[in-house]
């Protein structure tokens, strides 16, 4: 008995010793982050890293509501969008072996393809080939198509061929699906594979990504985060998407673990040799912008290279910040908005003063045109009273609602932008700040 006792108190002392080792900073996103879920519903996972090594992780809400099956970190999730950093890098590969070049014109590839001759690699993997988005076309695309695979990819090049062109290629920039899908049948041009084949054995075995595949209609999926989309409480199951011809531009499904370890692999320099790194990282705008399958841009005063995903039932988002080898993963089964989450994680790796999210009450103020004026933070945004409610300016109008005398919160679902006010005895403003996913900045009053 006294043995059994001494074992269970060792137990319960390691851990304690356990929790002790937590930092301020790993308890602070803990924190954050199981407010930010509870608040806002967040169902998904998340996984954060800083020096390389792996400082949070967890899963929060349900990966499938019917049967109580809560997200863990092994859940798996289509990873939309974040699937085009995979293709870039797989053709950048087959351009170091002098398979192709990043200056071939895509008729080489597919002949008669209007102003093939004017288009590159380099402009469909950076955005500026002028090619329309497919999803512009729902008529055409949002079907399943019962075709072998090398008819099916005649079919949809056929089909992309009639997309009428945006702009001159090579002048301006849009983002496009559509380039994606065009990089993948090249890519099985050359290689005589298939996409989902050779992702899987150029990546996902050598980099021991046991749980990322390409997801098929019919496929069944262990660990499984099945989709949701709608407002809290009701939420509806997303019917299924057609994956047939989308695998290239996001069709691939991942864990946040299984993304660290590409990450670890992409920026450690396992993956591309330097000049085609620096390629795949050059903005196609000064200072930011779209590079391969992923965008630069400037976060909290740091580099970033970032992306987001959606489709039906499913968002994500995954940020490297290279000065510390951070990284930010987020995978949800919710279709929603998830750069106010991402923005709050960043804030507390960069040591920025936080607000933790909480629920929000209205309360009825008389003399709204006390919050009217106009600021910078460091963008312009202003505040307005139109027909007894105040209005937010900032790129588009958002409805504001006050929760004190001195503090506004915005009242849109999975948005998280708060004003924090402090008037003069007269109710002259005195100062405000900007409040976005918790990370607090002091705004600058405008003329």
């Amino acid at each position: 008995m006294k043995k059994i006792l001494l074992v269970f108190l060792c137990f319960v002392t390691a851990l304690s010793l356990s929790s002790q080792t937590k930092t301020k900073e790993q308890l602070l996103l803990d924190k954050y982050a199981s407010a930010y879920a509870k608040t806002y519903n967040f169902n998904g996972a998340v996984l954060i890293s800083k020096d390389s090594k792996i400082i949070y992780q967890n899963g929060f809400g349900s990966a499938n509501r019917e049967w109580s099956v809560p997200n863990t970190t092994y859940s798996k999730f289509p990873i939309a969008s974040l699937t085009k950093q995979f293709t870039a890098v797989a053709i950048l590969q087959l351009v170091e072996q002098g398979m192709l070049s990043l200056n071939d014109p895509i008729v080489k590839f597919f002949p008669d393809f209007p102003r093939g001759d004017s288009i590159t690699i380099h402009m469909l993997l950076n955005h500026t080939a002028g090619i329309k988005d497919f999803s512009q076309y729902p008529e055409l695309f949002d079907r399943e198509f019962s075709y072998p695979h090398e008819v099916l990819r005649d079919t949809i090049i056929n089909l992309i061929k009639k997309l009428p062109l945006n702009f001159t290629p090579g002048s301006f920039w849009g983002y496009s699906n559509t380039n994606y899908v065009l990089l993948g049948y090249i890519l099985e041009l050359i290689t005589d594979e298939q996409y989902d084949r050779y992702i899987k054995a150029t990546f996902f075995k050598e980099l021991n990504m046991k749980q990322s595949r390409v997801l098929y209609q019919d496929s069944i999926l262990p660990n499984k985060a099945y989709g949701y989309s709608g407002i809290f409480p009701l939420l509806r199951t997303e019917s299924n998407v057609p994956y047939s011809y989308v695998h290239s531009h996001g069709g691939l499904v991942s864990t946040v673990k299984d993304l660290f370890s590409w990450n670890q692999a992409l920026h450690g320099g396992k993956l591309l040799k330097r000049e085609s790194y620096t390629k795949m990282h050059t903005p196609n705008q000064p200072g930011r912008g779209a590079g391969y399958g992923i965008f630069v841009d400037n976060f909290m005063d740091h580099k970033v290279y970032l992306h987001n995903g959606n489709i039906p039932g499913y968002s994500s988002t995954m940020m490297y910040f290279p000065h510390n080898k951070s990284s930010i993963i987020i995978l949800s089964n919710r279709e929603t908005n998830l750069d106010f989450f991402a923005k709050g994680l960043a804030g507390i790796l960069f040591d920025k003063q936080i607000v933790i999210p909480y629920k929000h009450k209205r309360i009825n103020i008389p003399k709204l045109k006390d919050f009217e004026a106009k600021f910078e933070a460091p963008f312009p945004f202003e505040v307005v009273e139109k027909e007894g409610r105040l209005q937010l300016n900032m790129g588009r109008e958002l409805e504001l609602r006050p929760e004190s005398k001195n503090k506004l919160f915005v009242s849109e679902p999975d948005i998280d932008i708060q004003l924090e006010y402090a008037f003069d005895a007269n109710r002259k403003i005195q100062q405000v700040y900007l409040i976005e996913g918790g990370v607090k900045t002091k705004a600058t009053l405008r003329p």
